[in-house]
């Protein structure tokens, strides 16, 4: 099969260069099973209204716990490792905020690639909800916005959007 397909496909490059986009190409669909896989860093907060490691679930269709770390702070952070613009990782990604946000009240989403507030409101408040996700679907399928993002404008559950990047690094 693999002989089939080069000798079909004319490469001007030479062999290094074949042999590296044959491995590259072989090894993009392996994202996509790793997609459905984020992982999660969570150190937890003490105190009377503290969210105990056991109370935090996902469900294993969209995601699973692979690491927890207790901290020594109040405050906890969720990870999820973030295949980008990869759709179903970005889909995955809205699914796992959209269950932290309902189940445990997660109200703060950090996001890499912004700097601030990334408000959404105007786009949330789009009143035509089949509308609002056929276009915003399609700006994810073509990377143009994030799993956190798109939940941000047409999910249910209202959160901040907070973009952790700074552009003077």
């Amino acid at each position: 099969m693999f002989k089939l397909l080069v000798s079909f496909i004319k490469f001007p490059k030479p062999f290094w260069f074949r042999a590296i986009a044959v491995l590259l190409a072989l090894s993009l669909p392996a994202t996509e099973l790793y997609a459905y896989v984020p992982s999660l860093a969570i150190p937890f907060p003490a105190g009377p209204a503290a969210i105990l490691v056991d109370q935090i679930t996902i469900p294993g269709e969209i995601g699973t716990i692979e690491e927890v770390y207790q901290g020594k702070s109040n405050q906890f952070v969720i990870f999820i490792q973030d295949a980008h613009v990869n759709y179903s990782a970005q889909k995955s990604i809205a699914s796992i905020i959209a269950y932290l946000t309902a189940e445990h009240g997660i109200s703060l989403v950090g996001q890499e690639g912004g700097e601030g507030e990334i408000d959404t409101t105007l786009l949330h408040a789009f009143p035509i909800q089949e509308v609002k996700e056929k276009v915003m679907d399609r700006y994810l399928r073509r990377g143009e916005i994030g799993g956190a993002e798109y939940l941000s404008i047409t999910g249910k559950e209202e959160f901040n959007l907070v973009g952790v990047d700074e552009r003077k690094l």
